[in-house]
């Protein structure tokens, strides 16, 4: 993904101009590390590693953790945050919202969703709890995760079940022990929905995301899914999970902190969850933090406030102004 913020910068004068060439020279160096678009990429493995500042003898193995960014994009984010202080009132209320419209949409055509379905916030730790702590929970509903939850996202579904303030889900995990074959995983997620539905065999889960008004006896099934685990790095058939989820009436709520960039063929048009968050300042190698929250039209009334809350919160309206009320987050 590529931002040009070109016409930003001509607005410059001499002098920002001028320090907009040091902060590039002092970030890539007298050998020139920069990265021309037009020209075919530089092959992979050593050839690249001159774009980055990785300090001598370091070999980075955890890039998946915090990622690593290049010196190119560096550079510009740095030409960013200078622009930004050269006049910020008139960065962010004018040239700050084209350029982050702009990425929504580079970001969307990526995942294959509409350009209003997405928005970007710190990471997808907060993404999550956008979305869960949006659910208006009640008694008797389920959140189910996993055994292989991401650490952050496990303790936010156990925050959410441990409330003493009513209402609040109970709370499931599914075992996945590795090795496990795709075939293997789709049984698992689906048997322990199964199993959930007998130990709550009096509840009617029949409430799906999109529904604004259901009959008051009825609860909601959340799953949260990883499409990569973290810990240990596998890749979950999640498409497939998904489908299980509309099959049994299941909410599907995407972890995909390690995917954009990383996995091919996400298409979220075709996998249609019922929201997916990932990482950009992983694999997609954005400035940290930055994260991308999916959440398609007939799903955004779920989504009443961004977190945390903005001035654009409207109230108790059916357009909960989705994008807007992330232009800040």
């Amino acid at each position: 993904m590529r931002i040009s913020a070109r016409s930003s910068f001509d607005r410059l004068d001499a002098d920002a101009a001028s320090q907009l060439e040091q902060v590039s020279m002092a970030l890539t160096g007298p050998a020139g590390y920069t990265y021309d678009p037009t020209l075919p990429p530089p092959p992979f493995g050593h050839a690249i590693k001159k774009f980055w500042a990785f300090e001598k003898g370091y070999v980075n193995v955890n890039h998946g953790s915090y990622g690593s960014l290049p010196l190119p994009v560096l550079a510009e984010c740095s030409k960013l945050s200078l622009l930004s202080e050269q006049n910020p009132d008139r960065f962010h209320r004018i040239t700050y919202m084209p350029l982050l419209d702009e990425a929504r949409r580079q970001v969307a055509e990526i995942i294959g969703a509409k350009h209003d379905e997405v928005v970007l916030v710190t990471n997808t730790t907060h993404g999550l709890n956008t979305v869960l702590r949006n659910i208006e929970w009640r008694e008797g509903d389920v959140l189910l995760g996993a055994t292989t939850t991401y650490g952050a996202v496990s303790r936010t579904i156990q925050y959410l079940g441990d409330r003493s303030e009513a209402p609040r889900p109970t709370v499931h995990d599914v075992l996945y022990e590795f090795p496990m074959t795709h075939a293997e995983i789709v049984d698992a997620f689906r048997a322990k929905i199964r199993e959930v539905k007998q130990l709550h065999s009096d509840v009617q889960f029949t409430i799906q995301p999109s529904e604004k008004e259901f009959d008051e006896k009825a609860n909601r099934f959340v799953a949260v899914i990883d499409s990569i685990t973290s810990v240990p790095g596998v890749y979950l058939p999640w498409k497939e999970m998904v489908k299980v989820c509309k099959e049994e009436g299941v909410w599907s709520v995407i972890d995909a902190a390690h995917s954009i960039g990383q996995e091919t063929g996400i298409n979220l048009a075709d996998a249609d969850p019922d929201f997916w968050v990932s990482n950009c300042h992983k694999w997609l190698y954005a400035k940290r933090g930055c994260a991308v929250v999916y959440v398609p039209e007939r799903n955004q009334h779920v989504i009443k406030s961004s977190i945390p809350t903005s001035h654009d919160y409207p109230g108790q309206t059916d357009d909960t102004h989705f994008v807007l009320q992330h232009e800040c987050t």
